[in-house]
């Protein structure tokens, strides 16, 4: 009503009325898109409903899936939830080392130990495979590996014992970040 009345108001008081019309519809759809935004960034209003919003718009997409597990795990949401996405993401892409990271954690919470280590060690040979076993979260992965191995093979868990100790200063800074 308010936008109605400016427009009539702004065609008595304008030699142009063409530019105030032009300038009042700009107003118009420029008001109305940035509802349609706010709108949508309530959607997304913390990480987890921007994750299910994506699965929504692409359920097949693996990183989604792993995002989602890990946000649903640390955050201390439906373990089983959790899981299962972590397992679709690795049915999506088998050499996603990350998911198979997530799901060694969350076998791992469940009491799940042998599975948890098999993803672990698959999550490395993964990530050093792709280059990425000294970044990120693989010096966790190979933190949490080691201690699920340190009881029953001391060797492999000395193993990766020493591959952590290895790691350049910085690097082990980044890991405790993310520990």
């Amino acid at each position: 009503a308010l936008l109605a009345r400016l427009v009539i108001q702004g065609l008595a008081n304008s030699s142009k009325p063409l530019q105030v019309v032009g300038l009042f519809l700009a107003l118009a759809v420029l008001l109305i898109s940035s509802r349609s935004c706010l709108e949508q960034s309530k959607a997304w209003w913390t990480a987890e409903r921007l994750y299910r919003s994506g699965l929504e718009a692409n359920p097949r997409n693996e990183k989604l899936h792993d995002l989602l597990a890990t946000r649903l795990q640390n955050s201390g949401g439906n373990l089983q939830e959790a899981r299962s996405h972590a397992e679709k993401a690795i049915v999506l892409n088998p050499d996603y080392w990350h998911a198979h990271a997530t799901l060694g954690q969350l076998t791992s919470e469940a009491g799940m130990k042998s599975f948890a280590i098999q993803h672990y060690q698959k999550a490395l040979v993964l990530a050093e495979r792709q280059g990425l076993d000294d970044v990120a979260d693989a010096p966790k992965v190979r933190l949490n590996l080691a201690v699920m191995l340190q009881d029953a093979d001391v060797k492999s868990a000395e193993y990766h014992f020493r591959r952590l100790c290895s790691m350049h200063a910085s690097d082990i800074r980044a890991m405790a970040l993310v520990i």
